[in-house]
């Protein structure tokens, strides 16, 4: 009994100070209000804090359609490429097509397939196969072609109904047969074949055969000199008569990049030669990339990235 007498009094001890608490007028609707309904010295009551809140995190209807319009163009493409030659190739629900810098559609997206344009023309794709077209969205060279490759050196490999390679020039006219089994893009004036039984040789642009196909591998001409494997997979260099310059002893290498090659050894450290196959820079390395703007990128034991010179000196 004394507890609840107890309980009673409180409650009462309680409603009365509510009843009695001081009041104050909220600067927003302009109300008497009891303290305890505004936070601390705050000047607007619970109330209107929290429609002020609310209304805040509520965009205009204006923002919100600003909002849309600016969502629906930015996500408008399905997929983009990057510009080349003033054009981007650009993919919708119907197909593909390019765009120019302002994002204005100058090509209509009616392609099956594109390619970034190169050297004024560009790879495009429809139910007939591969073709060209200039940056007016003309064909120039018909969709007859199985597969085709972006335009080098003024000239294109294409692909025939059984898959064998050749290249075409600028009218679509075919300059050397397909009759390769791959093949890469002209680089320095020669372009790299494969012929049926596997081996690797260089064509010019009149589609004769400049260097035979008597490689395992090979790599497009850069600075002059290509790099070759032979048939016991040892790799050097040869110059653009196929004269072997720097011989078969090499376990690997890459292209020539601003005077030097990185080359691997049998213990997996890579160092620099230069053109005549003399080792420039030693090889305490455990990878490096080629040069370039006159320094490479190296790894050490403990592989922590650097940078050295063409002296091989560490730069700071």
């Amino acid at each position: 009994m004394k507890q609840l007498i107890f309980l009673l009094t409180l409650v009462f001890s309680v409603q009365l100070a509510v009843a009695q608490a001081p009041t104050r007028r909220c600067h927003v609707c302009q109300s008497f209000k009891k303290a305890t309904e505004f936070s601390g010295n705050s000047f607007t009551c619970k109330v209107c804090a929290q429609k002020a809140a609310s209304s805040s995190r509520r965009p205009n209807a204006n923002v919100m359609q600003l909002r849309k319009k600016l969502e629906a163009k930015v996500n408008k493409w399905q997929f983009a490429n990057d510009f080349s030659e003033g054009l981007a190739v650009v993919e919708d629900v119907k197909g593909y097509g390019f765009i120019d810098k302002t994002g204005k559609v100058v090509i209509p997206c009616q392609w099956d397939n594109a390619n970034s344009f190169s050297e004024g023309l560009a790879v495009v794709e429809d139910v007939k196969g591969y073709g060209f077209i200039d940056k007016t969205g003309k064909v120039v060279i018909p969709c007859q072609w199985r597969d085709a490759d972006d335009f080098s050196e003024g000239l294109a490999e294409v692909h025939d109904a059984n898959y064998k390679r050749g290249f075409i020039d600028k009218t679509g006219k075919v300059v050397s047969p397909c009759q390769w089994e791959l093949a890469h893009s002209f680089s320095e004036g020669l372009a790299l074949v494969q012929d049926a039984n596997g081996k690797w040789g260089f064509i010019d642009k009149t589609g004769k055969v400049v260097i035979p196909c008597q490689w395992n591998d090979a790599d497009d001409f850069s600075e002059g000199l290509a790099k070759v494997e032979d048939a016991k997979g040892y790799v050097g260099f040869i110059d653009k008569t196929g004269k072997v310059v720097i011989p078969c002893q090499l376990v690997y290498a890459y292209s020539f990049s601003e005077g030097l090659a990185k080359v691997e050894d049998d213990n997996g450290k890579w160092s620099f030669i230069d053109k005549i196959g003399k080792v420039v820079i030693p090889c305490p390395w455990n990878n490096a990339s080629s040069f370039c703007e006159g320094l490479a990128k190296v790894v050490d034991a403990n592989g922590k990235y650097g940078f050295i010179d063409k002296t091989g000196k560490v730069v700071k």
